[in-house]
């Protein structure tokens, strides 16, 4: 842990750290299986904690920008309704929504994103030879 910095960042990362050198090298079989599982838990934590407040933010500017109130509630009615089947403002959405899911998976599976993203660039690269 840095001196001084009692975060909840740093404390989950020093807790998952401790776990994945100096615990999970002494189990094995099905105790090794849940202290890894228990680490995975807490880097997903730590990411949420570091990229959460951007997460909400994203959100909370989605509503504001789609619908009157900000409920999440009121924009799936709209989008049930088919106010966003079509033009601007259903391309906008669309963005939107792709960007919070990314932002989401960011914190939940870093590493699928990563691989997402860079299969849809080779998919959609001009040129592509497959």
């Amino acid at each position: 842990m840095k001196p001084d910095d009692p975060s909840a960042a740093n404390l989950l990362a020093t807790a998952s750290l401790a776990l994945k050198e100096e615990i999970a090298p002494l189990l094995k079989g099905e105790e090794r299986l849940t202290v890894l599982m228990a680490i995975a838990a807490i880097e997903t934590a730590c990411r949420e904690v570091a990229l959460g407040p951007d997460l909400a933010a994203h959100q909370a500017a989605c509503l504001a920008a789609h619908n009157g109130d900000g409920l999440a509630e009121s924009l799936c009615k709209a989008i049930r309704a088919g106010v966003f089947d079509a033009g601007t403002d259903a391309v906008d959405l669309h963005a939107r929504l792709l960007e919070d899911a990314k932002k989401r998976c960011a914190i939940s599976n870093p590493r699928y994103l990563a691989a997402a993203e860079a299969d849809w660039t080779r998919r959609t690269a001009p040129n592509r030879r497959d």
